[in-house]
């Protein structure tokens, strides 16, 4: 905030000065150990949370591709069969 104000009254100086300490206690707040444990989440949550983005798309592009294998297979078991006869 007071990095605003002083870009506001046009004192440039000032401004860069209290954008600098603001981004020291950005990085110090970053890093403080209390915060960093609040960071990482068990492995059960992401889990929990991203299934349910993810499942349904991946649903969508894996079906597809379960049948072009299959269309594939087939048309091979059809190409020896004619090959062999």
């Amino acid at each position: 905030r007071a990095a605003e104000e002083a870009w506001s009254r046009s004192d440039f100086s000032a401004a860069c000065t209290a954008a600098a300490q603001a981004f020291e206690f950005a990085e110090q707040a970053f890093f403080d150990p209390n915060i960093l444990s609040q960071l990482y989440f068990p492995d059960d949550h992401k889990m929990a949370v991203y299934i349910p983005f993810f499942l349904p798309a991946l649903l969508v592009l894996v079906k597809p591709l379960l049948q072009e294998l299959k269309k594939a297979k087939a048309s091979r078991a059809a190409r020896r069969a004619k090959k062999d006869a």
